[in-house]
């Protein structure tokens, strides 16, 4: 049977976390990124990049906030395989129109991309 209680709670010090642990209680300005994390945007950042050779190339900077995912998108007039990956190895395929690769990295420039052709292309998507 339910217990009803008419206590008033004057301010949360302390909140448990998943694990029953003491942790600190949301502040304005967490519960406010987070807010924003999940917000709509008012644009949506794209780029396209074309490589100069056919040795893996680092895309250019662009920070990518909390939360946000990187697309990578094969460009219609390319004439083979968009290898994608880090700086080490390129080991993720993009072989025809609109096929994509996602990645959750904190800027554009911890992708690199491999062309068999210079001046093939992707086109890059994220928010911002």
């Amino acid at each position: 049977m339910p217990t009803e209680t008419t206590t008033e709670i004057e301010a949360i010090k302390e909140a448990l976390d998943k694990d029953g642990n003491e942790a600190h209680a949301a502040t304005d300005e967490r519960l406010e990124s987070v807010r924003e994390q999940g917000a709509n945007k008012d644009a949506l950042p794209t780029f396209a990049y074309s490589t100069s050779g056919t040795a893996a190339e680092q895309l250019p900077s662009n920070s990518v906030p909390d939360g946000v995912d990187v697309s990578i998108i094969y460009y219609p007039s390319n004439s083979g395989i968009v290898w994608v990956g880090d700086s080490d190895a390129q080991e993720v395929p993009l072989t025809g129109e609109g096929q994509a690769f996602s990645a959750a990295v904190a800027d554009t420039n911890a992708i690199w991309v491999q062309t068999p052709n210079a001046g093939d292309t992707v086109t890059v998507v994220f928010e911002r």
